[in-house]
């Protein structure tokens, strides 16, 4: 069976394609990001906390 390749096939391709390159753009964006931010954190430690521990904190203000 011979494949014959159809317009959508091509169409598909191209939408992947231009997909792949927006995420890795991202991502690289993103890694760049974090270790500017990390450069400028330098060695002290980011508390994370979640939106309960800050609803709790914010009601106990009321």
């Amino acid at each position: 069976m011979k494949f014959v390749m159809e317009p959508w096939h091509l169409l598909l391709l191209v939408l992947a394609g231009m997909m792949d390159r927006q995420q890795r753009q991202a991502i690289e964006y993103l890694r760049t990001e974090n270790s500017v931010l990390k450069e400028k954190l330098g060695k002290r430690r980011i508390l994370l906390r979640t939106a309960r521990e800050i609803s709790d904190d914010l009601l106990g203000l009321i």
